[in-house]
């Protein structure tokens, strides 16, 4: 069996993602934006409330939003969080008092997150304070269970 070299692997995926973060109207081989959101179950009226360059550069594969019960003042860590769709919307959920945290492996993702972030404050999508850090999901220091805040 031939062995995956890890860090090819991951070059690829960042430049894949890289693209879709600079030319999200590119040809890829999955599928991106507002369409593919409201296929996977994304409310068209939260989605009218998230800035329309974090949801052209989405690649989810599921509403994962759905899911959780996000209450006002809570935290929210999105891991994968590309241009930060899934973190606009959650910042709305926890509002003022709440805090949400984007990590994704992509520079010019988080780029995007940033500028995005920085656009929105003052608007209604920018309900919280979001910080975006780089990184990979797996290299977190400390296990889920020990957070103080619900995983899922």
């Amino acid at each position: 069996m031939a062995r995956v070299d890890v860090g090819e692997l991951r070059d690829k995926v960042k430049a894949m993602y890289r693209a879709v973060a600079q030319e999200p109207h590119g040809t890829f081989h999955f599928e991106t934006g507002r369409a593919l959101a409201e296929r996977l179950g994304y409310p068209a009226g939260e989605l009218d409330q998230v800035p329309p360059e974090a949801i052209e550069s989405f690649a989810g594969v599921g509403y994962h939003l759905g899911l959780a019960a996000i209450a006002a003042g809570e935290r929210v860590v999105d891991l994968g969080s590309g241009s930060g769709m899934d973190a606009f919307a959650a910042a709305r959920r926890a509002g003022t008092g709440g805090e949400v945290t984007g990590v994704d492996m992509t520079g010019e993702q988080l780029a995007k997150a940033r500028h995005l972030a920085a656009s929105a404050t003052g608007s209604s999508t920018s309900a919280t304070t979001r910080r975006r850090s780089s990184g990979r999901s797996h290299e977190c220091s400390s296990p889920a269970a020990g957070w103080p805040f619900p995983t899922s």
